[in-house]
């Protein structure tokens, strides 16, 4: 490295940085009529708060997170929370409404060396003190035949 260089580096746990991560679901059944499926569509809600109990401002809060993938073609992911996000190109960030706050789709290459789509990411610069809820929601439909288990 030359002088005034700058790199990133993980220093370990902030005790004054508080996160907590909620889940929940529903699931609704609806019942086939003459000719027509079964299906199941079940409602996730994430929900992540981030504290900043430290005396500086964090500027530049990264958080991931992943909405499910299927490569069963019967079974549907529609995301609705974050607005925007949905409908982002590539990586681009997305600029969703609180002031500042950003999202963006992350691409991962597993071991393979195929890309899976399904992480995303939010950013933004979090003053001392201030907290921030970040929401996401999606629903998986189904027809009533798959056990839709998702793995965490």
């Amino acid at each position: 490295m030359n002088v005034n260089d700058t790199f990133t580096c993980t220093l370990g746990s902030d005790a004054l940085s508080k996160v907590k991560y909620s889940r929940s679901s529903n699931t609704l059944k609806s019942f086939g009529v003459a000719f027509s499926e079964v299906t199941n569509t079940t409602i996730y809600t994430t929900t992540i708060s981030f504290h900043n109990k430290n005396q500086f401002p964090i500027s530049d809060l990264i958080v991931k997170d992943v909405i499910p993938t299927c490569e069963d073609k019967r079974v549907n992911v529609v995301l609705r929370k974050p607005a925007g996000l949905a409908d982002a190109r590539g990586t681009e960030w997305v600029a969703i409404g609180k002031e500042g706050l950003k999202v963006r789709w992350k691409k991962v290459v597993d071991g393979k060396g195929d890309e899976k789509e399904g992480t995303f990411e939010w950013r933004w610069k979090i003053g001392s003190g201030a907290q921030i809820k970040l929401d996401a929601e999606w629903d998986v439909n189904a027809p009533g035949d798959i056990a839709w288990v998702e793995m965490i």
